[in-house]
């Protein structure tokens, strides 16, 4: 006969798992948290006795998922997703994992419960893809059905808005650290382990879920409340030194935004820099002060009329760069999008500057 017992790992405090069987095999479905094994094998001649088998130390460990195949783009390719207190994950073009699965643990965005949040994904593949997310709120290695916090399809390969809804303390979500899981699946809905899978990918991230509420960012300068519409701003000229804006947008529906700003100046510089879009205490935008020293990552440069659009260190209002424009023939454009949702309210600022005059100059700074 044999008795199988645990304990928790290293105190030999030992406990019957079940009633003693004539089955040498154990299997557990889940466990809490690090346990040791062991097994009493009882014998009856001579006499009456048992041996106990060596130890054996089961620590938790999340499931890792099937090895399934991304090589036909079935890919979780660009993942975005802005935290608070100036954190965010921002993965742009990752492809095709080995083994359809990218550790990236390393990487982590923090959140508030009972609190939702926007976010993009894009796949290399142009149809019948499903999305969806996992936190393990109890740190069980387990993504239990009530842990999932988004879903979605994809049916195109340009970035897709999804929402995460980050439950309420208590009744699903725990603060602290947590596994976040992100699958993508050909043609059914994702198993965050895989076991239907059969195009797709995973990625693992961490997820911080915040004891306490940030603070909301004060503006630079008083906002501007244009309820829905999508102009911010138009003018025929500017000042030499640099002009904040602050304006108060509240989004008429849930999905992408683009924030524009459209120059022109003959025969002259505008100057644009310190460009943010704050959802509470969240920024929306990655490399809004230009400091990468270039458009990338984040913005995206349309017309570039006279082949003057350039990001530079001259005068910049802070930092090191901004981005100057001097287009001439026709408006330049430069413009970033991000995932917004119905009735949340974004405060938009900018900062903006020109030394020139005459009928050559415009700006118009748009979000729809």
């Amino acid at each position: 006969m044999y008795q199988w017992q645990s304990s928790p790992t290293g105190q030999n405090i030992w406990s019957n798992i079940s009633a003693p069987s004539g089955s040498s095999s154990l299997a557990i479905g889940s466990q809490a948290s690090s346990t040791d094994y062991q097994c009493r094998i009882y014998v009856m001649f001579p006499a009456l006795m048992y041996l106990t088998s060596s130890v054996v130390t089961v620590i938790n460990a999340y499931c890792a998922p099937r090895v399934v195949s991304c090589s036909s783009q079935d890919t979780i390719n660009d993942f975005i997703l802005m935290g608070e207190v100036s954190t965010q994950i921002y993965d742009l073009a990752t492809g095709c994992s080995a083994n359809s699965y990218d550790n990236r643990t390393n990487e982590s965005v923090s959140l508030v419960a009972n609190t939702s949040y926007a976010g993009q994904v894009s796949t290399q593949y142009s149809s019948n893809e499903q999305f969806a997310i996992w936190i393990d709120f109890n740190d069980d290695c387990i993504f239990e059905a009530s842990e999932q916090v988004a879903s979605r399809s994809l049916n195109a390969t340009y970035l897709t808005p999804f929402i995460i809804a980050i439950p309420a303390i208590g009744s699903v979500a725990k603060t602290g650290i947590h596994r976040m899981r992100a699958t993508l699946a050909y043609n059914l809905a994702p198993d965050a382990c895989d076991a239907f899978n059969t195009y797709g990918e995973t990625h693992d991230y961490t997820v911080n879920i915040l004891t306490y509420t940030p603070s909301i960012p004060t503006p630079p300068c008083a906002a501007v409340s244009v309820g829905s519409a999508s102009s911010l701003y138009a003018a025929s000229s500017g000042t030499t030194s640099y002009t904040c804006k602050t304006y108060s947008w509240t989004s008429p529906r849930t999905g992408s935004a683009t924030l524009a700003f459209q120059l022109r100046n003959d025969p002259n510089y505008w100057y644009v820099d310190d460009v943010s879009v704050y959802d509470k205490g969240v920024q929306m935008l990655v490399n809004g002060g230009f400091e990468s020293g270039s458009f990338s990552p984040g913005w995206t440069l349309t017309g570039n009329c006279g082949s003057y659009s350039t990001i530079t260190n001259v005068t910049p209002h802070n930092g090191t760069y901004c981005f100057r424009d001097g287009s001439t023939g026709c408006a330049d454009q430069i413009s970033q999008s991000f995932t917004v949702i119905a009735g949340q309210t974004y405060v938009v600022s900018f900062w903006t500057a020109t030394p020139g005059t005459g009928s050559g100059i415009s700006i118009s700074v748009t979000l729809s």
